[in-house]
């Protein structure tokens, strides 16, 4: 039996090498296997060549012909794992030491589960908020937390891990299909609500992942240009469709995102982002957020941001 740490790449010859000896560190139980999966998506730096530098036969670098895009080399990845599980590591975060035997374990012993959801802390920040601390600990079924996460995400929150964070049982990667290209940074919420799907979710308290936070990490520049509220707003009425949610959800649903549309165009304005606040005021007239919406929204925001809950 197999485990794969599949590392999608693009450019961090600075920091893939201790990304993958994060992933090579792990010890698993006797009778697994370990496969570290890097696909590197044309990188024109020297990821690659450091990555060939390191000798361990469980290391695997696939280089792809073109550029797939960020959730496009996901997908990758997903082709390409051998796995029983898969944990889908991004090439800026990091693994605990020896933090994968556990939830092999976990897994293992909850066949329903189609996928664990650990924590992660930000790197070097020891203190600091558990990250995807949402659910509580245990087994819940999984159209419980389909709505759930809908509502956390019109808040401007992510009720999961980061992908880094999350062990995937690969049968049931296979059922739910392809991560979304076309939702940017939202695809891996959008591809934790296919899994569950499939399955439910098991949730875990473990120190899953080390999150690096950096000017260069692919969220920034998504939330200026109003993709990241975009593609929530997108993906959100896509499953309430899709699972025939209640009016009621539908409704929170939009007065969080009339909120936060507001709010992003202040943002934007006080970081001199000017081209932010045009796309976000053109995010508000396309979905036609009337003042009712925002102000309903905007009492339940500004209750969120005093008790310290922030956006993703």
């Amino acid at each position: 039996m197999r485990v794969t740490v599949a590392i999608p790449v693009y450019n961090r010859e600075g920091m893939i090498r201790q990304v993958v000896l994060s992933a090579l560190d792990q010890q698993l139980a006797e009778g697994w296997d370990l496969e570290v999966l890097v696909v590197d998506n044309c990188s024109t730096d020297s990821t690659a060549q450091v990555v060939a530098s390191i000798t361990d036969p469980r290391l695997r670098l696939v280089r792809n012909d073109r550029n797939l895009g960020m959730f496009g080399n996901f997908n990758r990845c997903r082709e390409l794992a051998t796995g029983e599980f898969i944990r889908y590591l991004c090439s800026d975060d990091f693994l605990p030491k020896d933090c994968l035997a556990g939830e092999v374990a976990l897994l293992q012993a909850h066949p329903s589960a189609a996928l664990l959801n650990t924590v992660g802390r930000t790197r070097g920040i020891d203190d600091g908020p558990l990250i995807g601390s949402h659910f509580p600990e245990g087994l819940i079924p999984g159209g419980q937390v389909s709505e759930d996460a809908l509502l956390e995400l019109a808040q401007g929150r992510n009720a999961f891990n980061f992908p880094s964070g999350m062990l995937v049982r690969a049968e049931s990667a296979r059922r739910a299909g392809a991560f979304d290209e076309q939702l940017l940074g939202l695809a891996d919420v959008d591809y934790w609500i296919q899994l569950v799907q499939q399955g439910d979710l098991l949730s875990s308290k473990r120190l899953g992942c080390f999150i690096t936070e950096h000017p260069g990490r692919a969220s920034y520049e998504l939330f200026y240009s109003g993709s990241f509220l975009n593609g929530q707003i997108t993906l959100i009425r896509a499953w309430t469709m899709r699972l025939a949610t209640s009016p009621t959800i539908v409704a929170r649903c939009r007065a969080a995102m009339a909120a936060r549309c507001a709010w992003y165009v202040l943002k934007c304005l006080r970081a001199g982002r000017r081209d932010g606040m045009r796309a976000h005021v053109r995010i508000a007239r396309e979905q036609r957020f009337t003042i009712g919406e925002t102000i309903v929204g905007l009492v339940r925001l500004v209750t969120m941001r005093v008790l310290g809950r922030g956006d993703r």
